[in-house]
């Protein structure tokens, strides 16, 4: 998916991209154009927004992730489900200097008390929610979340989260105080998604 060129209008926004970013760019471009043919959008080009954020067709929702050799979209028609996001990760250990920075002192106390007894990579599985909690808010607040503005609480029982917002847009659209999403994982990746319903 990625050796193939994108749509000419896509292609202009990495025409100075470094080879690496131009193969994700092209299978996240490839891919969403499978899940946009199937919603009767054959045509459909995906321009970028402001944020580097994919441009969906109107009345449409979607997200698109890609690490690694991996690339995932969806994409639905916006009704009942007002915003989507999804993300991939390599499930490999974060660095721990980075964790302050991705984590709040809660969130590092959670790692702390429960990593021993489970093998998944629970600080990547924060690092990956919070994206969810990203590509979820943005689009419905046009605001960006710093990693430490929200909160995840995890549920591994139930393969869940919910992203508590401690630092939201001070005068949002949409109000939302709270996002709930779910994980899986194997030996590779950390996969996640969140929906945003219509309420």
């Amino acid at each position: 998916m990625w050796e193939k060129p994108a749509l000419s209008e896509e292609e202009v926004f990495i025409s100075r991209a470094v080879e690496k970013r131009k193969r994700e760019f092209r299978a996240g471009r490839h891919c969403a154009h499978q899940v946009l043919t199937e919603l009767g959008y054959p045509e459909a080009s995906l321009k970028v927004g402001e944020h580097r954020q994919p441009l969906w067709p109107p009345g449409i929702i979607g997200s698109i992730s890609h690490t690694d050799q991996f690339c995932a979209c969806v994409a639905m028609a916006k009704t009942e489900i007002i915003s989507v996001g999804i993300d991939v990760e390599k499930n490999e250990p974060v660095d721990k200097s980075s964790l302050p920075l991705i984590c709040t002192r809660r969130e590092i106390g959670a790692i702390e008390e429960m990593q021993s007894s489970i093998d998944l990579p629970l600080c990547k599985l924060i690092f990956s929610a919070k994206e969810c909690v990203h590509k979820v808010y943005y689009p419905l607040n046009q605001h960006t979340l710093d990693f430490l503005d929200a909160e995840i609480q995890i549920d591994v029982d139930h393969r869940s989260f919910e992203a508590i917002i401690h630092n939201p847009e001070k005068s949002p659209k949409l109000p939302i105080k709270a996002l709930k999403g779910f994980f899986h994982y194997d030996r590779h990746y950390v996969y996640t998604i969140m929906m945003k319903e219509l309420e």
